[in-house]
């Protein structure tokens, strides 16, 4: 048997999540294959708008619950952006000093395998300008 996963709705247009929480408000929203910020968005969301409608929650105080549900879910979108953009930077330096010790190996020159060993210590440790001010340090004495 496939398992069939549906397409999900483009949370980023505003349209579209409004109308999202519209289907939320009448219980007709399938949030199940949702990723993990939305999920709990709507999840929670879901339970407030069940407290106004069934439990007597007072319309104030559910409408700024979902503003407070709705700024912590853009919270989170903005810190799971953070790491995402983190973690492709770590790969991509990974990868990048792969080939810089994969020079350094096929190097004659001893100075160009100083130079390459210096931006492979740049990119493993993510400091900016290490070679360079190492390198203009070499070349004054």
């Amino acid at each position: 048997m496939k398992y069939f996963r549906p397409v999900l709705p483009a949370f980023s247009d505003p349209d579209v999540f409004k109308e999202l929480k519209v289907k939320c408000y009448d219980g007709s929203i399938n949030y199940e294959d949702y990723p993990a910020p939305e999920y709990k968005y709507f999840d929670r969301l879901r339970l407030c708008y069940l407290k106004f409608k069934f439990a007597g929650y007072p319309e104030s105080e559910a409408a700024a619950e979902a503003r407070l549900l709705e700024r912590e879910y853009h919270e989170n979108i903005e810190r799971q952006s953070r790491s995402l953009a983190a973690c492709k930077e770590y790969q991509d330096n990974i990868y990048r000093a792969s080939g810089l010790r994969s020079e350094i190996n096929l190097s004659d020159d001893p100075v160009k395998k100083l130079q390459l060993a210096l931006e492979c210590i740049e990119v493993m440790t993510g400091e900016k300008g290490f070679a360079s001010r190492n390198m203009k340090n070499l070349t004054k004495k």
